[in-house]
């Protein structure tokens, strides 16, 4: 006698599954928070770096130029170039058109507030930071469980949360606007989602996108990103009706419509920079740096290898043909992925994939870094996730597909093992950057006393001394009464020549300062000539000789004999500062940077 099939038996079965599912997805994600705490642990006891010290000088009104609660990142103002040159917050051969201004009123206003509460509390800024990237996570899984599997969603968190591009936002206070801007961009991006699949409550849920998008480019110019998911979710989802469409691009439209707005109205952006291009100011620069930009930020999204370390020395075919094996090897295991998924399913994976592309079209405006596709990943891991599902849980199991398990095993090594420990190696760097940084400033700090009456002249220094390490000595971010940068190179030969006459000379194949494409302080379309001159207050700078790449000889005169007693003249090697006072007359002596001749 056979028993009757019961028809409600394989739905029960599924229903008890997906319950059975969620809650190993629940435990999953509070895995992985404990584990994401373990690889980025380093950050919670990093002290303040760089761009942190000129954030508690602004808040401490000891800026040499005043701002307000949403100003902390307004770091120069054209007005204000020349003085900030002459206080030495900015090097003397900064470009003479410079402008350093993001537009970031609520991040600004939120670390205004916490410096001012905390004392500048860098272990309780911290922690908010890793709420923030808690907070993060929890709306990314949100997002991806209206659309897809447990199993592709714990996937997708587990890549998401331990990507290196986490590593400095979440070690570097003042990266932190990435992370408030990420989280308002997920809110807008879920706001449209649930538009898509709700039937009613569709003006609320576009006002919800709207000020979730406003919110997100208040945080910092990151926010423009998810202007490419609105963008991609408005042109693929085609199945949704004209009306909803349009709601959901003018969600984002109109708060980026109100910011650029405002931005170019108080004067914010970027000038005289080879890091920054501004597609506002100069659009034809733009262009020409981003099809490599674009090339490099894709790389590091989907492989964690990063590819922005040294793609700038692959020539520009290289990389060409490196990008194009990429997407060659990917393409039809991606492709044959997404076919394999229900209609609504496949349209939110193109929706994703799509959007991860344009997102990174604002991010173009500055030198590639992995720290800055946190908005990109968010269509990124999902993608990743449903290759690696469909490699390893197929609907046939005797399907062969060798390319797709390559790919996934690919998928799976940069992600689920290269990216946490990179990204831990990232953190842990990052906090032994900052400690070092804060020793030296410390080890300064304990040479010059009071700073008001500090004349300190680093002779040769590495670029941390020509970030913001003059506010970095004073406890309230009060700087030296005179800074002079003489060159930040790795090696010089010093000569004396008079009393108050040094010259500074290198190999002719080298450069003090090449401004190359990512100059931070110097547009490579406005070099330095031999026979410029540059005057600071107390110090006359001459170009003498170019090398290939820059300055090869440099001529400093200075106001006083180089040996007076209210100089202070330092050297930075490798391990700290020491003092190094000039040669006698006629006489040379080597700075280099790791040992003193």
């Amino acid at each position: 006698m056979t028993t009757p099939a019961n028809p409600e038996t394989p739905a029960v079965a599924s229903a008890e599954t997906r319950l059975s599912l969620g809650r190993w997805s629940a435990y999953w994600f509070w895995g992985v928070l404990a584990l994401g705490v373990v690889v980025f642990s380093p950050a919670i006891r990093a002290p303040f770096w760089l761009d942190d010290y000129a954030q508690i000088a602004m808040v401490e009104g000891t800026y040499p130029a005043p701002r307000g609660p949403i100003d902390l990142y307004d770091f120069v103002r054209e007005p204000e170039r020349d003085m900030l040159v002459d206080r030495g917050l900015l090097p003397w051969w900064t470009d003479p058109h410079y402008k350093l201004r993001f537009f970031r009123p609520l991040s600004s206003s939120m670390l205004w507030a916490e410096h001012s509460l905390t004392y500048h509390g860098a272990l309780a800024m911290h922690l908010v930071s890793f709420a923030w990237w808690v907070v993060a996570l929890a709306l990314l899984r949100t997002l991806l469980r209206r659309m897809f599997s447990e199993r592709v969603v714990m996937i997708s968190v587990f890549v998401y949360a331990l990507a290196p591009c986490h590593a400095l936002p979440l070690a570097w206070i003042a990266n932190r606007e990435v992370l408030v801007s990420l989280v308002f961009g997920l809110c807008g991006s879920l706001s449209l989602v649930r538009l898509a699949d709700g039937t009613s409550r569709s003006t609320l849920l576009a006002a919800t996108a709207t000020l979730s998008f406003a919110l997100a480019l208040a945080g910092g110019e990151y926010g423009m990103c998810f202007g490419g998911f609105a963008l991609a979710f408005a042109v693929v989802r085609s199945d949704l009706s004209l009306g909803k469409r349009a709601a959901s691009l003018a969600s984002f439209a109109v708060p980026a419509a109100a910011y650029l707005a405002t931005r170019v109205a108080l004067g914010y952006g970027t000038a005289g920079s080879g890091f920054y291009h501004d597609p506002l100011r100069s659009p034809l620069v733009f262009l020409a740096g981003a099809p490599r930009r674009f090339a490099t930020l894709m790389v590091d999204a989907w492989t964690t290898i990063d590819f922005d370390e040294f793609a700038a020395d692959v020539p520009w075919w290289g990389l060409a043909a490196l990008f194009s094996i990429g997407v060659a090897l990917v393409y039809r295991p991606i492709r044959a992925t997404l076919r394999e998924l229900d209609p609504t399913a496949r349209k939110n994976a193109q929706w994703l994939l799509f959007g991860s592309m344009l997102s990174l079209v604002p991010l173009l405006a500055v030198a590639a870094s992995a720290r800055l596709i946190a908005a990109a990943l968010v269509g990124v891991a999902p993608v990743i996730a449903l290759v690696i599902d469909r490699a390893w849980y197929p609907a046939d199991p005797s399907e062969r597909a060798g390319r797709l398990r390559l790919v996934a095993a690919l998928f799976a090594f940069f992600h689920c093992l290269h990216g946490p420990t990179w990204a831990f190696i990232l953190t842990r760097g990052q906090h032994m950057a900052a400690v070092d940084f804060t020793e030296r400033a410390h080890w300064l700090h304990e040479r010059v006393g009071d700073t008001s009456e500090a004349n300190v002249i680093i002779a040769r220094a590495g670029w941390g001394s020509v970030l913001f390490a003059p506010l970095a000595i004073d406890a309230h971010g009060k700087p030296p009464k005179m800074w002079r940068t003489l060159v930040p190179s790795g090696h010089a030969l010093m000569l004396r020549r008079d009393s108050r006459t040094i010259d500074l000379v290198i190999p002719h194949a080298a450069g003090f300062f090449p401004v190359t494409a990512n100059d931070l302080f110097r547009d490579p379309a406005a070099p330095l000539h031999a026979g410029d001159v540059v005057d600071v207050t107390g110090m006359r700078v001459t170009v003498v000789d170019l090398g290939e790449v820059g300055p090869a000889r440099l001529r400093f005169e200075f106001d006083r004999d180089a040996n007076d007693p209210s100089l202070t003249w330092v050297i930075e090697f490798y391990d700290g500062y020491r003092d190094s006072p000039p040669p006698a007359i006629g006489f040379g002596k080597q700075l280099d940077a790791f040992t003193e001749h």
